[in-house]
Formats: structure tokens, C-alpha cells, sequence
């Protein structure tokens, strides 16, 4: 790769943000990355103000830029020239390497550390099913108490550490535009109403991560496909436009040949079509048939074309100029005058017009300051790859990848629907507003048919298609699915001869569908009840003290992101066993492969250290306050815009919660459970002091964790009942066995998972990792979704959460993965440059 040379200049940030750095060459200032400049400059920064430098040119940007006759020396390294590409761009500080489990993983050099996610991972290791209680095996009989197992009673107090969200979903409030309003869920004297199903289900989740049980909701059905990608735009250059005719795919390159990257060696491949203005509409200079009607997907079409130079960044590329329906050139009329440039672009050769045949492709107006669609078309005699067969491997990614595209953006364009709104209609430039690409909303376009207008990439031989796209910056494909990637062991069980410990426990249902007729010819059996059953939850206060009812229109909640699987860094773990990737991976490095595995089990951390009177005034807006210097803002809450409330179709209101410090009792009925059985269910009730489980609804936002103790236990194996009720005198009270039951789920586990040598049963990984959770962090970092604002510092939390522009810089930048929970020492905040 040739070396390029420019100038280095260093602007002043103004109003404490650090200083810009820019590249300029010639007339053009680029703006690289600091990932991109050598430590050997930003050691000595102040020196190279006007200094020439040089660097490589990769996708129109400057990179690796270093001192004139000097090596690049990665960020973060110090005195290792000629090491580039050992680590990842963005990267500061040491590197050290530490064993975990069996698997290498880099630690991540140290640095500014501002905020926790909302959530984190449990790991869930690949199980050993043959192990007596934390295996698999069928259910025990409950149709008579078992000599060696557990049955009784124990009593549960839950104490509310923070508000908890329990709403009434059938008295919600649903406004014009979406926006739902729910009260709190109280019985017939006012006080709150908790259901006992969502306290099972808060403890089967928990049961299942220290167990490592299989998982209860694991859908082949749903995670079976695999999840999509954006792929980077620098990778955009190796597509070639294509057409499907006659069941092959034939490249159509314009007037270059293929490079030996897959990049043209001439004009960029596809000519641009004029079509759009700065918001999005139908421009004055688009062009048109001579029937004033706009070129539409599809057409076949024959254009006057010439060429042009851009120049920031630097490429050649046609452009139409005009087009007439059909393939018959001489159709057109007499040769246009060449344009005189402009700003950006401008003719390479004053007389360079051409006649051409091709095919016009709209995606619409599917990003901001979008202004061409684009004309495919081909004027290369000889010489191209291909045409390729179709084969069902390509019609079998394509409808994958359609049917991703599809299934994410189902809710946005149900919305649209709902608001009478076009899904290609442009309602403004940010995400979600833009016009959709005909292929997220046409249910014809799952089909590889002829006359398909696609992008190819090539393999490396440039012998066959590797990946068919439907835009030219695409979503592709992972090579793996989510199911792929959980262990066998972990799956949820299809017999009852599979089922583990939470399963037998708490019940199993068979989660995938199947033939009714199929099953009920086999009598399989497809449920189980389970050995645990949970009593009514009671409140211990009286009818007023354990709630706070809010005026209308109630207190707006911070938006909740859903979530994003498709998020490798955050989602994939580096193996089975569940540990966190490393810094710097590319997309589709961190993404889903085999050999990987699942990060785990999805929890949301306790919100320690919060400050006194972090949950008083809630119907105030103090979104923007920090109290007392301190880095927790009022993160529940949506911040107002303009003075305004913000109630929309992605936020929520409520109009009650309940109060921290509100007690509630139930009881847990058990019958013929294991002694190890007993002892986990033991062990989680007596977590140590300051140690909470999560309940209801805005876990995210810091509500809904809950202190949970015992108040009485009474279980007697079935022995101990049958001396009972035999005996002709009252006999005394059998033993408390929690202690024994809880030393024998240790040992058991201690031994089915063995802790790092030395270490106990705490620092088994998935133990380690669930007392994190219920603990919270104690280093003084709020948790909050990731923000990325313009001067990269800490703040409040913006009006219009847009979280998504930090994993926009993450990926530009940093390239940072979510920490294992046990180790998580925090993120920082990024920069939004866009």
C-alpha cells in the first residue's frame, strides 16, 4: 500500500473539550481517529502542530498516520515501533493476560471509567447432565412423601429496598399517539396487589442461574435464525452490483473490471441517479422520463452517463444525466453538455459522456442526505467473474437475511401504519424517521426471483458469491445463531428425562410447538408440575403506608431500550464457558460463530450507592441535578424537552408505585424436594446482608429490588412424617436441616463446577457473577444506559436518549465489550462525532 503525506493540525476544542486533530492534504482536512495517530505523536502532540506526516490511505481516510520516515506505533504502546495491528485502534494503557477457566482473555488497559450498563451476564458453563441432583433425570412421584426427600413450609419476608413498578395492565390508559399511562395493581382496600406468579418467576430465575439449570425460555423457534449485522462502510467498496436472469447471478460493474479486493479499478461500479434533495423529497434536478414520471425500481432503461471526480473523499464515479425507458440507446437524444462541478465534484474529462444500458435500483431515501439512487449497469466486453448459478445456499441466506431485516423493523413500521405514514416516506434525518429500504417493508422481496437487482461478494478466488446484499452498506449475516452458540446441555429440555434441577423444581412445559396430532398419538408427556408452590403475598403495612400515588398524567419513565442481540460485543461470549470477548474485534469478529458461545443469563445489577433522596420529588424534573457533586442523576425519569413532558409510543407513565421500606410475607410450600434442591432454594434466601433480588417492572432504570429473608422454616423429609403421624405421643421437632441442605448444594456444586484452584464455592463463575448482581457495584459508578454526547464527557441524561450513538462510536473508535459482571470495572463515555 503506498504512503501518502499531509500536514498534522491541531485545533483547539473550546469549552473544555480536547483538541481536534486533522490530517490536511492539499485542500482537505480529514478527521482520523485517535486509534489512527502513532503514540509517538501524542506523546509529543504539541510538537507536530503544521508538521508533515505520513500515512496510508484505506477506504478514502487517512490511517496508521505517523512522523515522516518513522514507524506507527499502536496507541497505548510505547517503544514498539513496527507493531501495528496488535492491538485494537482506541486502545490505551497496559495489556496483561490472565487465565479464566481455561480460557485466554486480555483485560482491558486501563482507563476513564464513567458508568455500568443496565445489564450484564450471568455465565451459564455447558452442564454435566449426568450429575445426580444437578443433572438431568425424571421428576420424583408426588404422590407420597418420600423417605429422603424435603416437604413443609418456609416463610419469606420481601422488603423493598427501592420503588417497585408492579402495574395494573388491565386499567391502562393509551393515548392518541401511544403513549400508555398505568396505575398501580392494588386489591379492594387500596393496598398493593402483588401477584404470586411474578414472585415465582422472579425466584425460578434465580434458582436457574445458581443451579445452572437449562434454560426455561430458550425458543429453537425463535433463536434458530440467524441475527444480521451492519457491516462496515469501508467493506461497502467490495460489492459489486448484480442482477438474478434465468437463475444466475451476473455481475454488472460498469465500466471497470474487478480489483483483486473485490474494489473497482475504475469508476465506482453503479452510476448515481440524481433523485433527492437535503430533506428527502423528490428534488427539482431529479431526473425524469420525458414524461415527467420518476425512474422506478426495476426499469430497464438506456442513460446518457458521464463521469465525474469527487473529491472528499477522493473517487470517480458516472452519473446519470438523462434516461429513457428500454435498452435501445439510440432512443436518446444528442449529447448533453458536460456539467461545470461543483463543490464537491467535478468532470475528470470535459467530453467524457457515454450511452449505456442497464437497470435502475431505489432503496429510497434510506439515510440522511441521501441524494442518488443508483443506475446498475455493465460496459465491460470481457474479462468479469461469472455469471454464477443460484443455488439454494444463496436463496436460503437471502430469505434469512429479508426476514431479519423484516422481523426488526416489524414494531416501526406497525407505528407507521398506525399513523397513516408511508413506510418510504422521509419524516426527518434521524433513525427511525428516514424512509424505509423497500426490501424492510415487501414481503415479495424474500424471494431470490429474476429480475432481483442485489449486491454481490465475492470469495477470495473470486470463483463464487459469498454473500448476496440487498443495499450497498448492508446487514449480514452471522455465521451462527443463538441457538447455535448455547450449549445442548442448556437448551431447554424436550423430555422429561431431560429436565434439570429448575425444571423439576419449579415445573416444565415443553416450549416449541408440535404436531398436536404427533404428540397425542405418542401420550408424551409435554408438562410436570412442579415441587415448589407459591402461597399468596400479604402486605405487612396498612392500606396508605406502603404507596405513592401520582397525579395525572403521572410520572414518565425513562425510555427502555429493547433489546439487541445483534450486539456481539455485549451478547457473545469468547466460548462455551461464557467469559467476555476482547476489546478491538471487528463486527464480525465479535459476532456469532461456532466455537463461541452465549454470554448467559441476562441480569439488570442492584443500583448501590444511590444518594439519599434519589427517589423523592419523582414528579419533578430533576433529570438535569446532580445532587451533591455526585455522578447519579434522576436516570427513572424522562427528561423534559423545551419545559415539555415527553409521552410517546416509546416511553411509559405511571401513576403509583410502591414505596421503599413496604413488607410483604408469602409462603413457599415444598414437597419432596432433594437436600440439595433444598439447599439452593435455602442458599438464595440467605443471601448476605445487602445482597437483593430484582422485581417488577424498570429494573434498567434502578426500581424493583427487594431484600428477601426467612422468617420460619418447617420441612421434614418423608421418615421424619411417617414417626410423626405413627407415633401415639407428640415428639419433638426434627433438626432444622437448612445448614446441612445448604453445605450440601455447596458441596455438589463445588464439585460439578470446580472453582479456580484455592479458591471456594463464591468464585465459581456463575456464583461469583449472581452475588455481583444482587450486590450492586461498589465503586461509586451510576448505572445508565450508554450515552455519547457531542464533547464526549459525562452529563445528565439527554432528552432525546439516544443511546444508540455510543455503540455508533464504540464501533468507530474503541471497539469495547461488555466486562464479565464479577469484573466489571465500568465504561466510558464517548464521543459523538456524527
Amino acid at each position: 500500500m503506498s504512503i501518502e503525506r499531509g500536514v498534522l493540525v491541531i485545533r483547539p476544542g473550546g469549552k473544555g473539550k480536547p483538541p481536534r486533530i486533522q490530517v490536511r492534504v492539499g485542500k482537505t482536512d480529514f478527521n482520523p481517529s485517535q486509534g489512527e495517530i502513532s503514540q509517538s505523536i501524542l506523546d509529543r502532540l504539541g510538537e507536530f502542530d503544521g508538521k508533515e506526516v505520513e500515512f496510508e490511505r484505506i477506504g478514502g481516510q487517512p490511517k496508521k498516520i505517523r512522523e515522516s520516515g518513522g514507524s506507527f506505533v499502536q496507541p497505548g504502546r510505547q517503544g514498539q515501533a513496527g507493531m501495528a495491528g496488535d492491538r485494537p485502534p482506541g486502545a490505551f494503557g497496559s495489556r496483561r493476560t490472565v487465565q479464566q477457566q481455561g480460557t485466554e482473555q486480555h483485560d482491558r488497559p486501563q482507563g476513564r471509567r464513567d458508568f455500568h450498563n443496565p445489564y450484564n451476564f450471568v455465565p451459564a458453563p455447558p452442564r454435566n447432565t449426568d450429575n445426580g441432583d444437578l443433572g438431568d433425570h425424571c421428576p420424583v412421584p408426588q404422590d407420597a412423601f418420600l423417605p429422603n426427600r424435603y416437604s413443609g413450609h418456609i416463610r419469606v419476608r420481601m422488603t423493598a429496598k427501592t420503588p417497585l413498578l408492579v402495574p395494573d395492565t388491565d386499567r391502562v390508559q393509551v393515548s392518541a399517539g401511544g403513549h400508555k399511562t398505568y396505575p398501580l395493581l392494588v386489591d379492594l382496600y387500596g393496598k398493593p396487589l402483588i401477584p404470586a406468579s411474578s414472585v415465582r418467576g422472579m425466584l425460578r430465575s434465580a434458582y436457574e442461574a445458581v443451579t445452572n439449570s437449562r434454560f426455561g425460555r430458550f425458543s429453537q423457534e425463535q433463536h434458530r435464525n440467524r441475527l444480521a449485522f451492519r457491516m462496515e462502510a469501508s467493506q461497502s467498496l467490495r460489492l459489486i452490483p448484480a442482477r438474478i436472469e434465468n437463475g444466475h447471478i451476473f455481475l454488472l460493474t460498469g465500466t471497470s473490471n474487478v480489483g483483486r479486493d473485490g474494489r473497482p479499478n475504475g469508476p465506482m461500479y453503479a452510476a448515481w441517479l440524481p433523485r433527492y434533495d437535503r430533506n428527502g423529497k423528490v428534488s427539482n434536478w431529479a431526473v425524469r422520463y420525458a414524461d415527467d414520471l420518476l425512474p422506478q425500481h426495476g426499469d430497464e432503461v438506456a442513460c446518457w452517463v458521464e463521469k465525474l471526480q469527487h473529491s472528499n473523499p477522493s473517487f470517480v464515479f458516472w452519473r446519470v444525466r438523462a434516461a429513457v425507458r428500454g435498452s435501445d440507446t439510440h432512443r436518446l437524444g444528442p449529447q448533453l453538455s458536460v456539467s461545470q462541478g461543483g463543490e464537491k465534484s467535478s468532470p475528470t474529462q470535459p467530453t467524457e459522456m457515454k450511452k449505456v444500458h442497464g437497470w435502475v435500483c431505489v432503496t429510497n431515501a434510506n439515510i440522511k442526505r441521501k441524494h442518488d439512487e443508483r443506475l446498475f449497469f455493465s460496459d465491460v466486453i470481457a474479462g468479469l467473474p461469472g455469471p454464477f448459478p443460484v443455488t439454494e445456499a444463496h436463496r436460503s441466506q437471502w430469505r434469512d437475511l429479508i426476514q431479519n431485516y423484516q422481523s426488526i423493523h416489524e414494531d416501526d413500521l406497525k407505528k407507521r401504519r398506525n399513523r397513516d405514514q408511508k413506510p418510504d416516506e422521509y419524516l426527518g434525518p434521524e433513525p427511525g424517521q428516514t424512509a424505509w429500504s423497500r426490501h424492510v417493508y415487501r414481503p415479495g422481496d424474500l424471494a431470490l426471483a429474476d429480475g432481483t437487482l442485489c449486491y454481490v461478494r465475492l470469495n477470495r478466488e473470486q470463483a463464487g458469491v459469498d454473500a448476496l446484499l440487498p443495499v450497498m452498506i448492508a446487514r449480514e449475516l452471522y455465521s451462527a445463531s443463538p441457538w447455535d452458540l448455547l450449549h445442548s446441555s442448556l437448551r431447554p429440555a424436550a423430555t422429561i428425562e431431560e429436565l434439570s434441577a429448575a425444571d423439576r423444581v419449579f415445573g416444565w412445559v415443553k416450549s416449541d410447538r408440535q404436531d398436536m396430532t404427533e404428540r397425542n398419538s405418542t401420550a408424551e408427556r409435554v408438562a410436570v408440575r412442579g415441587l415448589l408452590r407459591v402461597g399468596p403475598v400479604i402486605s405487612e403495612s396498612s392500606s396508605a403506608e406502603p404507596t405513592e400515588s401520582f397525579s395525572a398524567p403521572g410520572i414518565p419513565l425513562a425510555i427502555l431500550s429493547t433489546p439487541k442481540p445483534q450486539q456481539g460485543r455485549f451478547y457473545v461470549a469468547g466460548s462455551p464457558l461464557g467469559e467476555a470477548q476482547r476489546d478491538g474485534l471487528s463486527k464480525a469478529e465479535a459476532g456469532y460463530a461456532i466455537g463461541k458461545g452465549l454470554r448467559g443469563r441476562k441480569v439488570y445489577p442492584h443500583h448501590a450507592g444511590l444518594p439519599d433522596g434519589h427517589w423523592d420529588e419523582p414528579m419533578r424534573d430533576r433529570t438535569q441535578e446532580r445532587p451533591d457533586g455526585r455522578a447519579h442523576y434522576q436516570e427513572y425519569r424522562r427528561p423534559q424537552k423545551n419545559r415539555h413532558e415527553q409521552g410517546d409510543d416509546q416511553n411509559r407513565s405511571i401513576l403509583g408505585w410502591v414505596k421503599p421500606g413496604a413488607q410483604f410475607t408469602f409462603e413457599l410450600n415444598v414437597h419432596n424436594l432433594s437436600a440439595v434442591e433444598l439447599g439452593a432454594l435455602l442458599w438464595l434466601l440467605k443471601l448476605p446482608d445487602g445482597h437483593f433480588f430484582r422485581f417488577g417492572g424498570g429494573k434498567p432504570l434502578g426500581l424493583g429490588s427487594v431484600r428477601l429473608t426467612i422468617d420460619d422454616v418447617e420441612v421434614r423429609t418423608g421418615q421424619d412424617l411417617l414417626f410423626r403421624y405413627s407415633a401415639w405421643h407428640t415428639l419433638s421437632a426434627p433438626a432444622d436441616p437448612s445448614e446441612m441442605a445448604i453445605l450440601s448444594f455447596k458441596e455438589v456444586l463445588r464439585k460439578t463446577y470446580p472453582p479456580p484452584v484455592g479458591e471456594g464455592f463464591e468464585s465459581v463463575s456463575f456464583i461469583a457473577a449472581f452475588l455481583a448482581a444482587c450486590r450492586g457495584f461498589d465503586d461509586g459508578l451510576p448505572i445508565h444506559y450508554p450515552r455519547a454526547p457531542e464533547d464526549g464527557e459525562p452529563g445528565p441524561p439527554s432528552p432525546d436518549s439516544e443511546s444508540f450513538k455510543w455503540f455508533v462510536a464504540n464501533e468507530r473508535d474503541r471497539k469495547l465489550a461488555l466486562q464479565d459482571l464479577a469484573k466489571d470495572k465500568g465504561l466510558p463515555t464517548l464521543e459523538d462525532r456524527s
